[in-house]
């Protein structure tokens, strides 16, 4: 793919083809098709990528407050066995989240934090339970580390969490 060279042949009355030469072969798109692909191509890639990007951001402080004041579940986007470390006062497990989901609210806030100050894994989680109808998901900015930097509890484990 090294050699790759993209050409266009306008000798064809009535046909605008793309040629793709990879090496010793070549493919020959029409210009229909050509056009069908590349935007399956980049819906497909956009697609895939803005949805957990476009998840609000809100801080440590504010999310700590509507925890405090039972507005809103603080939960861990990954399983209960895959994470270990450190966690925020106050959270849910995903499981603990998924058993109470016959009785949610599809108004439910729902918070999610992780363990890297990007915050892709919580913004991912919160993606998918916007996809399953939930309106009201955030993620905090900044994850563990804002939440720490401000000042707020976390535990060693997930069953020293409060209820």
């Amino acid at each position: 793919m090294a050699n790759m060279l993209l050409t266009t042949d306008r000798a064809t009355p009535g046909r605008f083809p793309l040629a793709v030469r990879a090496g010793r072969g070549h493919f020959v798109l029409h210009r229909g098709r050509w056009l069908a692909i590349a935007a399956l191509l980049l819906a497909g890639a956009c697609a895939g990528r803005g949805r957990a990007e476009q998840i609000a951001r809100i801080s440590a402080s504010e999310s700590h407050e509507r925890v405090e004041k039972k507005q809103a579940l603080l939960v861990c986007p990954y399983e209960k066995k895959s994470c270990p470390g450190a966690h925020l006062a106050g959270m849910i497990t995903l499981e603990d989240l998924e058993s109470q989901l016959p009785t949610l609210s599809r108004g439910q806030e729902l918070i999610f934090c992780c363990g890297c100050p990007q915050e892709a894994s919580a913004a991912a989680r919160a993606a998918d339970f916007e996809a399953r109808g939930f309106t009201h998901v955030e993620v905090i900015g900044g994850g563990i580390l804002a939440w720490i930097a401000a000042g707020y509890d976390v535990t060693s484990s997930l069953k020293d969490r409060r209820p």
